[in-house]
């Protein structure tokens, strides 16, 4: 309703009538919401063969402690799980709250590339230098459109958006710096394909910038003053500082140590804290220990496979950076 002849009104904008605000539909959404909360906690433990390992573990530690020793006798006793807080969910909620702060960061740094990009684009494209005749009763004349070229602007706008492009690809290249990667010879051969060709997008990168700051020069060269000429040095030392940053935490992880103390101590808590599930059983029922035992694991193997989707602040879940669509919003 606030389209008319082709042109949009933003005073004409109305929210509620957008999305409209009853009592059943807030009802019937938030039920929609609690459905898609579940899916998505049942993707992020369903989707991952370590959690089909740790379900399996956790299945059959009870059961061995249950049936296994001799004389018919459980080998159940009560354990404390001070030691699952320290080991387990201490490092865990640590590296969590590490990569959420990088994924945070990762966004800031990105609006700061776009707004330089924006003002290194205006300032290429709009600011002009006068010449002023002597003669007051003569008007001033355009230094801009005297001494630049015409081709200034297209060439500015084209570097920005390669440099955009190269970005985006930099910031969407797999992960290659896990385990895997450095101790197995498949995973040492991907890890060295992909730095091949990332070292020719960072190459491409740097001949992006250089040209960029070429361009200050020439609008300098033009007659632009040495004080606006600074400034646009600025957005642009701004904008680079910005690219560096987001390359350097797409490049470098949270702690090895700390991933692998989670990794291991949360694959072993199940075998561990058998005997306890076992004592459960013998006060509840054997399917109410297991399936104690399995959720219990269940939830901190959630919570890692969380940590991982979210090493990358730039992989393809709905908690990490669009890439795609933030870069295609710039262009």
């Amino acid at each position: 309703s606030n389209v008319s002849d082709g042109r949009f009104d933003s005073t004409a904008v109305d929210w509620d009538e957008i999305i409209p605000r009853h009592f059943l539909q807030s009802v019937w959404d938030t039920a929609l919401d609690d459905f898609s909360s579940a899916v998505i906690f049942l993707r992020i433990i369903l989707f991952h063969v370590e959690s089909f390992v740790a379900a399996a573990v956790s299945v059959g530690a009870p059961l061995f402690y249950i049936y296994y020793p001799d004389r018919g006798e459980t080998f159940g006793f009560r354990m404390s799980w001070t030691m699952v807080s320290v080991a387990v969910v201490f490092p865990l909620t640590l590296t969590l709250s590490a990569v959420w702060n990088r994924r945070e960061r990762c966004v800031s740094l990105l609006a700061t590339f776009k707004a330089q990009c924006v003002s290194i684009l205006l300032a290429h494209r709009d600011w002009d230098w006068y010449n002023i005749p002597k003669d007051p009763a003569q008007p001033c004349t355009s230094g801009r459109a005297e001494r630049l070229p015409a081709d200034h602007v297209p060439a500015v706008l084209g570097d920005l958006i390669e440099m955009s492009r190269l970005l985006q690809k930099l910031l969407s290249a797999p992960i290659v710096t896990r385990g895997r990667h450095m101790h197995t010879k498949r995973g040492k051969r991907q890890r060295m394909a992909v730095e091949a060709v990332l070292e020719r997008l960072e190459d491409k990168l740097g001949d992006s910038i250089h040209r960029l700051s070429q361009h200050v020069e020439d609008m300098k060269a033009a007659g632009l003053p040495g004080n606006e000429a600074a400034r646009t040095r600025q957005y642009f030392t701004i904008m680079t500082d910005a690219v560096m940053q987001l390359l350097a935490i797409k490049q470098y992880r949270t702690p090895a140590g700390l991933r692998a103390f989670s990794r291991v101590c949360i694959s072993a808590t199940p075998a561990l804290f058998g005997p306890y599930f076992a004592e459960l059983a013998a006060s509840t029922s054997v399917v109410f220990s297991v399936f104690a035992s399995v959720v219990t694991t269940l939830a901190m193997q959630g919570l890692l496979n969380l940590r991982y989707e979210m090493e990358d602040p730039f992989s393809k879940n709905e908690d990490c950076i669009n890439v795609p669509r933030d870069f295609g919003k710039l262009e």
